[in-house]
């Protein structure tokens, strides 16, 4: 029991992985690209699968590690070894959006948990109740404060009470999912076993999806075309492309500037301050030959919409 509970809180601990990273706001301007737009393109489809794989992983050789140690089974060091590997995989997984800093913050916090948890078992083996009862309080306690800090750190994408009842779910189904077998209770323990892979998809899709609301410019399609705008001019000023197509707009100048559509159709942005971007997919729809002119209306009246205006002005063109 001892070492089945040692190697169980690997399961409990792993799942707090994105939880300790502390983000920053990226400047990103896409009013015509909501968050279904990004969330959908073939990057974040990709990433939701790559983090499904990782904490699918993660449950079954869960699963493993709990079958060995119940059935005293020679291979519960491999495979026991094998899910430590899928925290160092998941720590990898992020560490794109959130820095090396954040992976090593992500060890603290694992090694804190798993101490929490190592208390909780050694007193429910010693059936010291006042103890254990303590340990639960402090150990879920861990978890909340987790969640806040993520809530901080994410608070549009990732609500506290969700993250809460998640972290809450995931370590009442594994818990579930071990008595269940050191019981001996094999129909209880396959019925746990599906509640906690029906969860953990669910709470890898709601991570997922958090870092991607959060920074949608790394998961944008790759644009078509691109245009930056400096502090007087589009440039290029004139860029064709096919119906459908992405056009990226970047402020690479020291002022405000927008894209104004001279005409119905056409692009259509807020204020986009230095460094930040708009993106704007061209008409599906759009016949070859149609021209999409704008202009900033900071600093260039409109045009009439079929020829460039002066100043800042520019067009899309569809080949």
């Amino acid at each position: 029991m001892e070492n089945s509970g040692r190697y169980l809180i690997l399961v409990l601990a792993a799942v707090l992985a994105l939880t300790a990273l502390a983000v920053a706001p990226v400047a990103v301007y896409a009013a015509d690209a909501p968050a279904m737009m990004v969330a959908s393109s073939s990057t974040a489809v990709q990433f939701r699968a790559d983090m499904r794989r990782l904490w699918e992983d993660h449950i079954i050789y869960t699963r493993g590690v709990i079958i060995s140690v119940a059935a005293g089974l020679p291979d519960a060091d491999a495979v026991s070894a094998r899910l430590m590997q899928n925290q160092v995989d998941i720590g990898n997984a992020v560490k794109p959006y959130y820095g090396d800093a954040a992976g090593e913050k992500l060890t603290a916090l694992l090694k804190e948990h798993i101490n929490g948890a190592g208390q909780v078992l050694g007193a429910a083996k010693a059936g010291d109740q006042d103890k254990l009862a303590a340990a639960q309080k402090a150990w879920y306690a861990n978890a909340n404060e987790i969640a806040a800090f993520l809530n901080g750190a994410n608070p549009d994408n990732w609500p506290l009470a969700d993250l809460q009842g998640m972290m809450k779910t995931h370590l009442d189904t594994t818990t579930a999912e071990a008595v269940a077998r050191l019981k001996g209770d094999w129909a209880g323990d396959l019925a746990a076993f599906d509640k906690v892979q029906t969860h953990i998809l669910m709470m890898s899709d709601a991570l997922s999806l958090g870092i991607i609301q959060q920074f949608p410019a790394k998961f944008a399609e790759a644009p078509d075309a691109q245009v930056s705008m400096n502090d007087n001019a589009f440039d290029p000023q004139e860029v064709t492309v096919a119906a459908g197509s992405t056009v990226v707009w970047t402020n690479q100048g020291e002022h405000p500037h927008n894209v104004t559509a001279d005409t119905g159709g056409g692009p259509k942005s807020g204020t986009i301050q230095p460094g930040e971007s708009y993106q704007w997919v061209v008409p599906a729809g759009a016949v070859a030959g149609a021209k999409y002119f704008y202009h900033c209306s900071f600093h260039a009246p409109a045009g009439d919409g079929t020829t460039l205006g002066p100043n800042m002005s520019g067009v899309v063109i569809v080949k």
